[in-house]
Parts: structure tokens; C-alpha cells; sequence
């Protein structure tokens, strides 16, 4: 029973623990190119088959790595492929907070030329609104964090 108990905690605690290194590597990743390839990679491996939270982060590990690309095309390219991701995790889960919040900090941070701006209002209301509803006190700090700069 003890084991159980064990195996139990283990695999309850190892998503969550996932998903909150992962967050703090995105946060890390939007000034250091070391720590965008490495969001990069662990972001496509989760991404498949995984919830839609890790489709997310690996839409918004692509338009970082954008921002790093050395040819102007694959720029572009990144950045399409990783806002489209974005938006389609959005359009399967419209009511998902973290999804708003990483569309809100690529938008806020997206350079005009991109155009992918039209969110911004809409997504800082929809977060603040619904703030009080996360249940993850890791979750809601993080995002709090984020709002406050």
C-alpha cells in the first residue's frame, strides 16, 4: 500500500512539475537563445499527443526562436508556424487562461511588422477577469507576476 501511496504521489506530482519548469524556462527563453532552443526542444517533444498547454508553449518556443533565426525567411516561418499554433490551441480551448496569457506575452512583445497584435486587449481582460479562478497558486503567481511589469 505504501508503494501505491509512492507511485501515486510520483506521477500526480511529475506533470505539474513539468509544466512549471517549463514555464519558468519561457520566461528565461524570451532574452537568452540558449534557453529558447532548449523551451524549443522540450516544448516539441511534449507537444505531441501531450495537452494543449504544451502546444502553447511550443507555439510561443517557435516565434522566440524566431527572433533568433539568421535568415529572414525562416524568421518569418518560425514566427507563422508558432502563432498559428498558438491560435489553434486557443480555438480548441478559447476559455483556457495560460493559452490567453501566452498569446497576450508573444502579442505584447511581437514586432509590428508581424502584425499579431489584435489580441492584446482582449486577452489582458479576459485573464484579469478570470484571475480569481485558477486554481494553481503557482499558475495564478506566475501570471500576476507577469501582468505587474
Amino acid at each position: 500500500m505504501k508503494f501505491l501511496c509512492t507511485l501515486f504521489f510520483i506521477l500526480y506530482t511529475l506533470p505539474q512539475n513539468n509544466i512549471d519548469s517549463i514555464r519558468k524556462l519561457y520566461t528565461e527563453a524570451s532574452n537568452d537563445e540558449k534557453k529558447t532552443l532548449e523551451l524549443y526542444q522540450i516544448t516539441e517533444k511534449k507537444s505531441k499527443g501531450k495537452g494543449i498547454i504544451y502546444k502553447g508553449y511550443y507555439g510561443a518556443a517557435l516565434t522566440l526562436k524566431a527572433k533568433y533565426a539568421k535568415k529572414r525567411k525562416d524568421k518569418i516561418s518560425f514566427f507563422k508556424e508558432g502563432a498559428q499554433l498558438i491560435e489553434n490551441a486557443i480555438k480548441k480551448d478559447s476559455t483556457n487562461i495560460e493559452l490567453r496569457f501566452i498569446r497576450l506575452s508573444i502579442q505584447e512583445h511581437a514586432p509590428k511588422i508581424t502584425r499579431y497584435k489584435k489580441n492584446i486587449e482582449e486577452d489582458r481582460n479576459f485573464i484579469t477577469t478570470n484571475l480569481k479562478k485558477i486554481t494553481s497558486h503557482k499558475l495564478k503567481k506566475y501570471i500576476k507576476e507577469y501582468l505587474s511589469k
